[in-house]
C-alpha cells in the first residue's frame, strides 16, 4: 500500500512577503486561493503542503509556482507501475467546517484512516481540497480499493471522520464494480439481487439515465454512464438516523 501526497514546503518567508506587498491579510489570500486560513498559516510557517495547494496560492498571488515552492522539480518523475492502468478518481465529502481544516496536518490523518478501513492494496493519492464542507479529490490505482471504499461506506464505517458522500469517476465499467460491492443489507428486503442490479445499470441509456437505490441503512447511490464512456457513481448517506427502505429504478 502507498499513500502519495506529493507535499513540498514553501520557500521561507516568500508567501508572506508577497502577500504583505499586496496589502493582503491571511484571510484574504486564503479566500482567493480557495484554501482555509489555517492551511495558509501552516504553509507560511514552513509546513509541507500539497503541490496543488501551493499552486493555488501561487495563482492567487499571480506568480509562477516555482517562485514560492521550495525544491520544485520541473522534470517528470518515473512512471509508477501502478499507473500503467487507468487511475480511478473519487471525490469524498466530509461534514467538516472548511475554515477549520488544516491540509498540512488533517489530510494525512484522513487518508490514513481511509487506508486502514479499506485495507489499502494499491496507491492512494490526493490532488486537491476544496470547500463546500470539505471535499477531497482522491486517486486510486487499484479497483479493489474502490470496491472496498464503496462497501465500507455502505457499512457506515466512516462516521468517525464524518464522510457522508462519495463521487467516483472511472473509464472502467462500474456496473459490476458497484453491484458486487454493495453490502447485502441493500438487497435483503428488495426484489433486487446483485445480478438484477448489475443488469439494470448495464441497460442504462447512453444519455446517462440514473438508477437509484436507497437501502434500509439509508445509503443512496446513482450510477451514470456518459456518452464518452465514463462511469460516474454518486453515493450519499444521512448524517443522523437511517431512513426507511425505498427502492426506485
Amino acid at each position: 500500500m502507498a499513500i502519495n501526497l506529493k507535499s513540498l514546503p514553501a520557500k521561507q518567508g516568500v508567501i508572506k512577503q508577497l502577500r504583505e506587498r499586496k496589502g493582503w491579510g491571511q484571510e484574504f489570500l486564503a479566500t482567493k486561493a480557495v484554501i482555509s486560513a489555517k492551511t495558509l498559516s501552516s504553509v507560511e510557517q514552513g509546513r509541507p503542503a500539497q503541490l496543488s495547494t501551493l499552486r493555488k496560492i501561487a495563482m492567487a498571488l499571480d506568480v509562477e509556482p516555482s517562485v514560492i515552492i521550495e525544491g520544485l522539480d520541473k522534470s517528470p518523475g518515473p512512471v509508477s507501475k501502478s499507473r500503467v492502468h487507468p487511475m480511478i478518481d473519487a471525490i469524498i465529502g466530509l461534514l467538516k467546517d472548511f475554515a477549520e481544516f488544516d491540509e498540512t496536518q488533517d489530510l494525512l490523518v484522513i487518508l490514513k484512516y481511509i487506508a486502514a478501513k479499506i485495507r489499502l492494496q494499491g496507491e492512494l493519492g490526493a490532488e486537491n481540497v476544496t470547500d463546500g464542507s470539505v471535499r477531497i479529490h482522491l486517486h486510486f490505482s487499484d479497483e479493489a480499493d474502490v470496491r472496498s471504499l464503496v462497501q465500507e461506506f455502505c457499512r457506515l464505517s466512516f462516521f468517525d471522520i464524518k464522510l457522508f458522500t462519495i463521487f467516483v469517476y472511472s473509464p472502467l465499467d462500474l456496473a459490476s464494480l458497484i453491484a458486487h460491492s454493495m453490502h447485502s443489507d441493500i438487497y435483503e428486503h428488495t426484489h433486487h439481487t446483485v445480478e438484477s442490479l448489475e443488469t439494470a445499470i448495464q441497460n442504462s441509456s447512453e444519455e446517462a439515465k440514473m438508477f437509484v437505490v436507497r437501502g434500509k441503512i439509508g445509503v443512496y447511490f446513482t450510477v451514470q454512464r456518459t456518452p464518452k464512456g465514463i462511469w460516474i457513481l454518486h453515493m450519499t448517506q444521512p448524517i443522523l438516523e437511517p431512513t426507511p427502505l425505498i427502492v426506485e429504478s
